[in-house]
């Protein structure tokens, strides 16, 4: 376990907040998704939802390898998030069709919206999302002939991972094997049996180059 452990210190160069922030290349068709897409860019949330998941299992290496600390819930959690989050980028960046890529993009924006708005009715603050900006989601959708319905749309990672099963068409994607993208198993679902992979920590997702 440890050696699969040992195979995020790549990823872990990439996401230091210190470093360099990777940007998608101008003219790439991941580029163009960012601006239809503002102020909900798609390579913002992909490179957060890693950034989660090497950072969890960061954490996770710390306390097993070299606190040499086996708590019995504990290590659960911290590889669900990971999980959970390393699921999430791939899900996001998954369809080939760039109206698909825009309800993902725009379900995830309204998952995190929800939370915010139910910890603000919570603690009683006064005032939440003005309705200009609610339409924000909703005038994106429109302008990609995506239904706004569907693209506000309840969102869960377990509904999110069945659609991982499907194998990727991107011929071009060096980090697939199986036909499916490396980030997860062939067989993944996002309980106790999930598998995470790093195999992507160095190579170039297709939708990240000039077309």
């Amino acid at each position: 376990m440890f050696r699969h452990l040992d195979r995020i210190d790549p990823w872990l160069k990439r996401m230091d907040p210190a470093g360099p922030h990777e940007r998608p290349q101008e003219r790439s068709t991941l580029s163009r998704d960012n601006k239809e897409m503002h102020p909900y860019q798609l390579s913002q949330a992909a490179w957060q939802a890693l950034s989660h998941a090497v950072d969890h299992l960061h954490c996770l290496r710390t306390v097993l390898k070299d606190a040499h600390v086996m708590h019995m819930y504990a290590p659960y959690s911290l590889a669900r998030a990971a999980l959970e989050n390393a699921s999430a980028a791939v899900w996001l960046l998954a369809p080939d069709d760039r109206a698909e890529r825009v309800r993902r993009r725009l379900r995830f924006a309204a998952l995190d919206i929800k939370g915010g708005e139910a910890v603000r009715e919570l603690l009683g603050a006064p005032e939440g999302r003005k309705p200009a900006e609610a339409r924000i989601e909703q005038q994106i959708a429109r302008r990609r002939g995506v239904d706004p319905k569907t693209a506000v749309r309840r969102l869960t990672y377990g509904k999110s991972s069945k659609q991982l099963a499907t194998p990727c068409r991107a011929a071009e994607c060096r980090s697939c094997t199986r036909g499916r993208c490396a980030a997860l198993s062939p067989t993944a679902t996002l309980g106790p049996r999930s598998t995470w992979s790093a195999r992507r920590r160095s190579r170039a997702h297709p939708l990240a180059s000039p077309t």
